[in-house]
C-alpha cells in the first residue's frame, strides 16, 4: 500500500499494485525515488532494532523480495552509513518463506506432541 499511495502522492497518477510500479522501474525518477526511499525507510528501521540484536544477516521474503533489486542499493548504501555490518540476502521462497516456516513449527508440535503427550 505504501508504494502505491507514495506513487499517487509524487505523480497524481493512480498504480493498481508494487509489480505494476516495479515495471515503469529505470523509466521515470518518481519511480527510481519511491524505490530508493522505500530503501532509505527500510533501513533506519532495520538500524533502530539492530541494536538489541547482532545478526550476521537479514533475509527479506514476501512478495515485497521480488523488488528487491530496485531499492536494495539504497537499503546497503543507508545500512553501511549507520555501520550496521549486516548482510542482506533475497530469500527465494518469497511469500512461501512464511508458509514453510509456519508447517515447519506445525511438524515439530506435532512430533513433540506424538512423543510426550498421551
Amino acid at each position: 500500500r505504501w508504494f502505491v499511495q507514495r506513487y499517487a502522492e509524487k505523480t497524481g497518477n493512480q498504480i493498481p499494485n508494487v509489480r505494476a510500479l516495479a515495471a515503469l522501474y529505470g523509466k521515470g525518477a518518481e519511480v527510481d525515488e519511491i524505490f530508493t526511499e522505500f530503501g532509505e525507510n527500510l533501513a533506519a528501521f532495520f538500524v533502530e532494532h539492530l541494536q538489541n540484536d547482532d545478526p550476521e544477516m537479514l533475509v527479506l521474503g514476501g512478495n515485497i523480495s521480488k523488488s528487491f533489486d530496485y531499492f536494495y542499493p539504497s537499503l546497503q548504501r543507508c545500512l553501511q552509513n549507520q555501520n550496521a555490518g549486516v548482510i542482506v540476502k533475497k530469500s527465494t521462497l518469497h511469500e512461501y518463506a512464511s508458509l514453510l516456516g509456519a508447517a515447519s513449527c506445525w511438524s515439530k508440535l506435532k512430533t513433540l506432541e506424538n512423543n510426550f503427550l498421551a
